[in-house]
């Protein structure tokens, strides 16, 4: 595999990653857990929610910023690393600072219409039913990713910069050194498990997720920047691939049964210094790490194996991503909100608010964007509308 080949398989794992925050942010409206922040909640519940979004939550932005540090790599490997911060400025900085401004004050106006709406029955724009009025300006919404990718590149660049000023022979001696090491996969999942775990284990969840306020939550930065550091080797560890591809069933089966004991021991852990707390807490923490390290490495195989070749609909989806993910929070919420005094089981309402705000997302994409100066802001260039008809690069 040479850096000029287009990897279409992980091109879409990234993409597709994007592409679940419908589903997810989607379960979030119907599931009976509180998270401390909603947008909307409908009187319709499920514990299927709760579930749905456990089982992403677990892997879906690990894979995204792996993912990231892989393709950042690549970049940096073919433009060294001016190149790489031009790309990433046009791609992260400047997508996050013209999309934030418009995108929140829509967001906004839903979720102050929305809790006037849980409140009281009817629809609204009273900013005394805002639990927390905080968050309409101090707030990164679902860009927060965004947001958290730029710290991480700015620290990976200050340490690439010192790097390239090492003295030339020392440096070829530690790239030979690392060259001949002979990494183990197995051993590197386990590796990159225990320092989750290490990173959350103070928290109760024994896991570690964003946040969308302004001020960064650091434990998150320096788990995802793990993540990151871990995609980055596995460029310059490209042979591995393909044992990645051959195990990506058995990796996504131990991820599963990690995560289902990391679930066993969430339940029996108790409260914060309980009889119960050790070792049940400790053990969640590690079972999470391990679930989130193989379904890194699971998904990562998955869809190298299964979508290496060039597909139309493949590319499109890839295309789309940045788009939908942008506009998919508003969608959701347009098609919900309407729904909220109907007693329809919280199931077929997920469903339902799914496909219309996909439609919605794609819709607008291949009507508005695609071949428009903003369809070459977020994704580098204007495509025609519709199918691709032929591979590009």
């Amino acid at each position: 595999m040479t850096a000029a080949q287009r990897l279409h398989g992980l091109d879409f794992l990234r993409a597709s990653m994007m592409l679940l925050g419908i589903v997810l942010h989607g379960a979030q409206m119907y599931m009976t857990m509180h998270l401390g922040f909603d947008y909307y909640k409908d009187p319709q519940l499920s514990p299927v929610m709760d579930g749905i979004l456990i089982v992403i939550n677990t892997f879906r932005m690990p894979v995204f910023f792996f993912i990231s540090g892989f393709f950042s790599a690549m970049l940096y490997e073919r433009y060294s690393l001016p190149g790489l911060l031009r790309n990433r400025y046009r791609r992260i900085v400047l997508p996050f600072i013209v999309m934030l401004p418009p995108l929140a004050l829509l967001l906004s106006l839903q979720w102050i219409s929305s809790s006037q709406l849980m409140a009281t029955g009817s629809i609204g724009l009273d900013t005394r039913y805002v639990s927390r009025p905080d968050l309409l300006y101090n707030n990164t919404h679902h860009l927060w990713f965004l947001y958290y990718l730029v710290y991480i590149l700015v620290a990976w660049a200050a340490l690439l910069w010192l790097w390239e000023r090492v003295p030339g022979a020392l440096r070829n001696a530690l790239t030979g050194w690392y060259a001949q090491f002979a990494v183990r996969t197995s051993l590197v999942l386990v590796l990159l498990g225990v320092l989750s775990a290490w990173l959350a284990v103070d928290t109760y969840a024994g896991r570690l997720n964003g946040g969308i306020l302004f001020q960064p939550y650091w434990p998150a930065v320096s788990f995802f920047g793990l993540c990151f550091v871990a995609g980055w080797g596995l460029w310059h560890r490209r042979e591995a691939l393909p044992r990645l591809e051959l195990r990506c069933w058995r990796n996504l089966l131990a991820a599963t049964v990690f995560l289902a004991v990391g679930l066993v021991a969430f339940f029996a852990q108790g409260q914060y210094e309980s009889e119960t707390w050790f070792p049940w807490h400790p053990l969640l923490a590690v079972a999470n790490g391990l679930s989130v390290a193989f379904f890194v490495a699971g998904f990562t195989g998955l869809f190298s194996r299964y979508f290496s070749g060039y597909n139309p609909w493949v590319r499109y989806l890839s295309d789309s991503a940045y788009w939908v993910y942008i506009l998919h929070q508003s969608a959701l919420l347009f098609f919900a909100v309407p729904l909220y005094h109907w007693g329809a089981p919280a199931e077929l309402k997920f469903l339902l608010v799914c496909i219309g705000a996909t439609a919605l997302c794609l819709a607008s994409y291949d009507l508005l964007v695609r071949n428009s100066w903003l369809g070459a802001f977020l994704g580098g260039r204007r495509y025609p509308r519709g199918l691709p008809r032929r591979a590009s690069s």
